[in-house]
């Protein structure tokens, strides 16, 4: 990560490939009946395999950025998450701070060409320029980040941690506030995780502090 924050593609691919290289060696020398100790090489293979996705979208798009490439790959990264159970949160905090620094270089990437798509023949309704365009993008983006607020929070309030389940539904909220997404189901979204949340603690330590901060929610609704 990062030489990729410092746009060294080249060689953040090689160490990434490296990586992938020593995944496959320790794969190789750990027995199936080490069903434990296989399964933390994979949950460290997300990262880099989406890593080395975000780095060959890089090394595809190298002068242009088309929507299509972006929706493609937020569409692989949506439909893989960890386990909300049986993956620990460092496992879920790692992808997320991972992707959103990913999906940051991405949009930095649509900035910084905007200028030379803007005097090219190219259709601007198939590639990233333009202030609509990128504004389009900061809101998908913005919606992918609560997307992965709001899972990693469900996650923890399964895993009864609720420190980091309060934690990113903070992050959800500011963000709404933000105005950063204009999905109107964002809020509804956050107020039934605070409310499962809530019911959740109620429940296992019931007091009149956690009633009310039930009532206080569900006035929200």
């Amino acid at each position: 990560m990062h030489y990729i924050m410092k746009n060294d593609y080249d060689r953040a691919k090689y160490y990434t490939d490296t990586s992938m290289q020593q995944f496959l060696q320790d794969w190789s020398n750990t027995s199936p009946l080490f069903e434990d100790n296989r399964s933390a090489l994979l949950r460290d293979l997300q990262k880099g395999v989406e890593v080395q996705e975000f780095l060959n979208f890089a090394a595809k798009t190298s002068s242009v950025v088309p929507i299509a490439a972006i929706n493609t790959l937020l569409s692989k990264w949506g439909d893989r998450f960890p386990h909300p159970k049986r993956d620990p949160l460092p496992v879920w905090d790692d992808i997320v701070t991972t992707r959103c620094v990913l999906m940051e270089r991405m949009l930095l990437k649509c900035r910084d060409t905007t200028s030379v798509m803007s005097t090219s023949n190219t259709d601007s309704a198939e590639m990233c320029y333009g202030t609509s365009h990128l504004r389009n993008l900061q809101l998908k983006f913005s919606q992918e980040y609560i997307n992965l607020y709001l899972s990693v929070a469900n996650s923890a309030r399964e895993q009864h941690n609720y420190p980091v389940a309060k934690h990113y539904l903070q992050l959800t909220e500011k963000a709404i506030k933000e105005g950063l997404s204009e999905f109107k189901e964002s809020p509804l979204r956050w107020l039934w995780s605070v409310s499962e949340l809530r019911l959740q603690q109620a429940k296992e330590e019931p007091s009149v502090r956690c009633i009310e901060a039930i009532v206080a929610v569900l006035k929200q609704f």
